[in-house]
């Protein structure tokens, strides 16, 4: 990864989540160039400028338009128990156009959008998970039962994919946000 040559610069906004402008240019992916958010979020830490709960967030990259709901509802997606992707912060920075948005999510508070089962339990509980995970795939040798909360149509539904990097945010676990970056080149384009 590239060495970061961006200082973030600490904007202070209304209520308890810190938000820090990164000033950088863009590459034709849109991606900030020569930024390495790890790198930035290790330098915040050690400083004593983040919480610690950040070496272990998940990120999610977004439009800026979604700031005001991200900064409200800690998510960008609605409704904010939808179905989103999140992953390392490197990977966030490929989403969410330019300006962005990469939000640091607890990871605690977010829950995978699957439950695998075996298919012998008892219908009460198949009907329990139903509600929760509205689709669900039989394994071929008919043992194991994959309940997902991601539309039937979705080819991500049972995949690797979906079971490293889908999550969603339950109702009772409170807001998810730990942080969020803004990626712009002047704080005028933010």
């Amino acid at each position: 990864m590239p060495t970061s040559t961006a200082t973030p610069e600490l904007i202070k906004l209304p209520g308890p989540v810190p938000v820090w402008h990164v000033v950088c240019g863009r590459n034709a992916s849109n991606d900030p160039r020569g930024v390495d958010l790890h790198d930035i979020i290790l330098t915040l830490v050690l400083n004593g400028e983040a919480d610690r709960k950040l070496l272990s967030a998940s990120f999610r990259g977004t439009s800026i338009d979604r700031l005001p709901h991200v900064l409200e509802h800690g998510v960008d997606v609605e409704p904010t128990d939808s179905v989103m992707f999140v992953g390392e912060a490197y990977k966030a920075l490929e989403y969410g156009g330019w300006p962005k948005v990469v939000m640091a999510l607890d990871s605690t508070k977010l829950e995978p959008t699957w439950k695998e089962v075996s298919s012998s339990v008892p219908e009460d509980e198949k009907a329990a998970l139903r509600a929760m995970f509205p689709t669900s795939l039989m394994s071929k040798d008919g043992t194991k039962l994959w309940f997902s909360r991601m539309p039937a149509d979705d080819s991500r539904v049972g995949s690797a994919y979906e079971r490293s990097y889908a999550r969603y945010l339950p109702p009772a676990a409170g807001n998810p946000l730990i942080a969020v970056f803004l990626f712009a080149e002047s704080l005028s384009q933010s």
